[in-house]
């Protein structure tokens, strides 16, 4: 049985970076323009909608 590696933490680096920790012990830390190059089809989002008020 193959063991998927799963992202377990991500922390902020900067403004424009972030470190990620995966399940099987490595880290890697990535920029901005390299996050965009992992996925060059972005969706539009909307804002959440808050109910609280």
């Amino acid at each position: 049985m193959i063991n998927s590696v799963r992202i377990l933490a991500v922390e902020l680096d900067g403004k424009d970076g972030v470190f990620v920790t995966f399940s099987d012990g490595t880290t890697a830390g990535y920029v901005v323009e390299e996050l965009l190059e992992l996925r060059p089809k972005r969706e539009l989002t909307k804002p959440p909608v808050d109910y609280s008020n």
